[in-house]
């Protein structure tokens, strides 16, 4: 890392792709923001059931069926609202 920063090309192409990367983030904060709260989110409860105790495979089937049912719920809703019918047909 010490050798890629010493040489004027690396410290250049460090500083443009940094730049680079707060301009997207900035730019796209709503998104990032969101991002963020639910891999924290995420993070947060894995760590309490393992704390209490829970295997693995156990808290990962627990968070992906909750996440799964959010995103569904999610999409049927969107489906709904957009559409105004509870089916496909």
């Amino acid at each position: 890392m010490v050798r890629w920063f010493s040489s004027d090309f690396g410290a250049f192409l460090s500083i443009i792709l940094g730049a680079f990367v707060a301009v997207v983030v900035f730019t796209w904060m709503h998104l990032f923001a969101t991002c963020l709260v639910l891999i924290s989110a995420g993070a947060l409860a894995r760590l309490d059931i393992q704390i209490s105790g829970w295997k693995n495979w156990r808290a990962f089937a627990v968070l992906a069926s909750i996440c799964l049912t959010g995103v569904g719920l999610g999409g049927g809703i969107e489906f709904l609202l957009k559409t105004g019918r509870l089916v496909l047909s």
